[in-house]
């Protein structure tokens, strides 16, 4: 488990704003989002669609973190049929995208105990992992849950993705953060991905 330390937080924002506007991976990255479509049908079908009829439950809001433009959660409201928001630290507030300018390691008072599934691919730009998950977990439902994605882009830990680690340590510090891990599957879209989704306590089970 890797993680990078900056002198400061405003350092911190200055590297994850170079991150957006300019990142080694892509040629365009303001019109280019990591999600793909397919990956999020993967996560309707695999994932919360088989939860909400073991139990018996309808979802009714979700969030994304590291949203970018506002993409990722539009997708996410037209897949599952319920309203998504999207947050982002580098991207301005914009409404029509239903995304908030936000640090995701803190949260709305609002949004405690509000959503039903909380999604992010973007736990490798966190400065503290740990601090953002126990934060995402006040922000549960009580049959809530997260689901984050892991591939090998984020195992490396550098300035703009301070927290590298591999698939494992991803399961290690979510159960250290005393989340119950309810699925794990796999997908190939434009890369080989992990989704790990969880919940906050052993009884929604």
């Amino acid at each position: 488990m890797k993680l990078h330390k900056y002198n400061n937080y405003e350092e911190y924002k200055n590297f994850q704003y170079k991150g957006i506007v300019n990142h080694h991976s892509v040629e365009d990255n303001l019109n280019y989002e990591w999600v793909q479509k397919e990956d999020i049908e993967h996560i309707k079908h695999k994932i919360i669609k088989p939860y909400c009829e073991l139990h018996n439950i309808k979802l009714t809001r979700g969030i994304c973190h590291g949203a970018k433009l506002g993409k990722e959660n539009q997708w996410f409201q037209e897949a599952l049929g319920f309203p998504f928001i999207g947050t982002d630290l580098s991207i301005k507030s914009n409404p029509d995208m239903q995304l908030i300018q936000w640090d995701f390691h803190d949260y709305l008072d609002i949004w405690i105990g509000l959503f039903d599934v909380i999604y992010s691919n973007a736990l490798d730009h966190s400065y503290d992992p740990i601090l953002a998950l126990k934060n995402w977990g006040k922000c549960l439902t009580s049959k809530g849950m997260v689901i984050l994605e892991h591939t090998q882009f984020h195992e490396e830990s550098n300035e703009i993705d301070p927290f590298g680690a591999s698939y494992e340590e991803y399961l290690e510090i979510i159960q250290d953060c005393n989340f119950t891990v309810i699925s794990k599957t796999k997908i190939t879209s434009n890369h080989p991905k992990n989704f790990i989704a969880f919940t906050k306590e052993k009884e929604t089970i």
